[in-house]
């Protein structure tokens, strides 16, 4: 039944998306943040999001570009990184393996190309974004939320593809945690803000039930960095240490002893003993080929190339990709992780200082406030190909852009104010307006 209404759904959404490109998107990023095709069970045979992303694209060109033209502006690191993993995809061990891996990334790149292009410099539509983010994470919580309580404190699990496991699945709800709860700040209306901070509660707690010893240190640099932004510091540490108190009290003793056994899982631990052979796999691998690695997702096919035993995962992001894609393709990964904190940062303190659009700050707060969950996250699990990661890059790039619009606009002239509005009409763009509002 679940599998036939998702039919029913992509049989409208895929006409929508091919007609209007706006809401092509919004409807793209919503499969992506709530994975409503792995919560219905669909057939796998149908890939939905293959057919979404080609009408999205088709319909841009056809109906779209006049309006909304391509636009690629501070997505440059992330196009380097998609043309070094073509190149290390023709060199791989095994092509057929990289080649596919590497047709996933580049449907990513589109999506992130076509999301600066079509939101750009238009605020109501980043606004709507950001919310779509928000909610479909947010039912995701809740159904991590409702395994936790149904099978009386047992393991959370993700609803399949890259969240199938229990620790790619803590990493997302951690990362979503800041995301949520900032955007139901910039919402007017109240019941959508206490929605958004009931999301985010329960995606604190469905991150802790999935018994994820990473997840458990996401969770706690999440919301340690959210205390640090708090208007009120004193009260976030106080309402953090209520919290850690609350949990040791009535947390199932089954989450406590996972979460206890981090002192001594190098020794007791079988899957942390397997994280230490791989590592040691993927730095023979990465001295053996240093430029252009084994090729991506070649790692656990050629394993034993390199070293007898069972072929694990890496569970490290970042060796990941060195071992897969070579040493150029971990700096330019760095480069796009620290380049966003950084733009982030350097953006909500302008925006502050010149008393910039509320919603922008809030957004540069949720966004910076979700990178310790995915650095941790990748410092124990292989998850630099996350693609609720790379969707927000182009979010940033958005929000760079309208910051800027905003501050160039707020530090004319009234005559040079003028003028610019005067010729922007002309050239039918939208303009965001002194207050933070879409003027057209």
């Amino acid at each position: 039944m679940r599998a036939f209404l998702l039919f029913l759904i992509m049989l409208v959404a895929v006409p929508i998306s091919f007609i209007n490109s706006y809401y092509g998107l919004l409807i793209y990023y919503w499969v992506n943040y709530m994975r409503p095709l792995e919560l219905a069970w669909y057939i796998k045979y149908f890939d939905y999001g293959t057919f979404l992303a080609a009408a999205l694209l088709s319909g841009y060109f056809l109906f779209s570009i006049h309006k909304a033209r391509l636009c690629i502006n501070h997505l440059g690191h992330l196009l380097l990184l998609w043309v070094i993993l073509g190149i290390t995809s023709a060199t791989a061990y095994i092509p057929q393996v990289a080649v596919w891996k590497f047709w996933e990334f580049s449907k990513v790149i589109i999506i992130c190309i076509l999301t600066v292009s079509i939101i750009k410099d238009d605020t109501a539509r980043l606004k709507r974004l950001m919310l779509v983010i928000a909610l479909s994470s947010g039912v995701l919580a809740f159904h991590g939320l409702k395994q936790a309580i149904f099978t009386g404190g047992g393991m959370v699990k993700g609803p399949g593809g890259q969240l199938a496991e229990n620790n790619d699945f803590a990493i997302f709800l951690t990362m979503m945690i800041p995301i949520i709860y900032y955007v139901g700040k910039c919402e007017g209306n109240e019941r959508w803000r206490r929605l958004c901070t009931i999301m985010a509660i329960s995606s604190g707690i469905a991150a802790i039930f999935t018994y994820s010893r990473a997840g458990f240190l996401e969770l706690c640099g999440v919301v340690l960095i959210m205390s640090a932004k708090a208007n009120r510091k004193w009260v976030g540490i106080i309402g953090l240490s209520f919290a850690v108190v609350v949990f040791l009290l009535f947390a199932p003793q089954a989450v406590k002893n996972r979460i206890a056994s981090i002192k001594t899982a190098r020794q007791d631990d079988i899957s942390t003993k397997s994280r230490f052979d791989a590592w040691e796999c993927a730095g023979r691998m990465i001295r053996r080929h240093p430029v252009v690695g084994v090729g991506p997702k070649n790692f656990s096919y050629v394993f034993n190339y390199f070293q007898s035993g069972i072929p694990w995962d890496t569970h490290n992001g970042f060796l990941r990709i060195t071992a897969e894609s070579g040493i150029p393709a971990f700096i330019v990964y760095v480069y796009i992780i620290l380049q966003s904190i950084y733009v982030l940062r350097h953006t909500r303190r302008k925006l502050q200082k010149a008393g910039g659009p509320s919603h922008l700050i809030l957004y540069c707060h949720g966004i910076g406030a979700m990178f310790p969950a995915y650095i941790i996250g990748n410092l124990f699990n292989s998850r630099h190909d996350f693609d609720a990661y790379y969707y927000l890059i182009p979010v940033i790039a958005c929000i760079r852009l309208q910051a800027d619009a905003w501050l160039a606009q707020n530090t004319m002239t009234d005559r040079q104010r003028r003028m610019k509005l005067f010729k922007d009409r002309l050239a039918g763009r939208s303009v965001i307006a002194p207050t933070g509002a879409t003027a057209s």
